[in-house]
């Protein structure tokens, strides 16, 4: 069971969280910076976190170095991840954006 998924990513927000859909893609905040693969590493947590799967499960396999992302996720086929990331999306929507911390933020005192 896999899923492809088109993702755009804004790096350096101030949290982590989705956004939205943005034409055929989905929209995801990232807040670590674009350097050194830690954006993307935040994405793959994040989507992990999202969809219930372990980070191994998400794999970046188009657009490393880009915004513009195709992730393939393993364990889940298309129509569930859709419908998780649909509730997300709608959730996000209404305000209660779905976020988690970011890695200085995990670390705490």
């Amino acid at each position: 069971m896999k899923a492809t998924l088109e993702v755009y990513v804004q790096p350096r927000s101030s949290t982590t969280g989705i956004v939205g859909w943005r034409g055929d893609a989905l929209k995801i905040r990232v807040a670590a910076p674009p350097a050194e693969g830690a954006a993307n590493a935040e994405l793959v947590r994040f989507l992990g976190e999202a969809l219930g799967l372990p980070r191994s499960a998400v794999k970046i396999v188009k657009g490393a170095a880009a915004r513009r992302k195709r992730v393939v996720l393993s364990g889940i086929d298309t129509k569930e991840a859709l419908a998780k990331l649909d509730l997300l999306v709608s959730h996000a929507s209404k305000g209660g954006k779905l976020r988690s911390r970011g890695p200085a933020e995990r670390a705490g005192p």
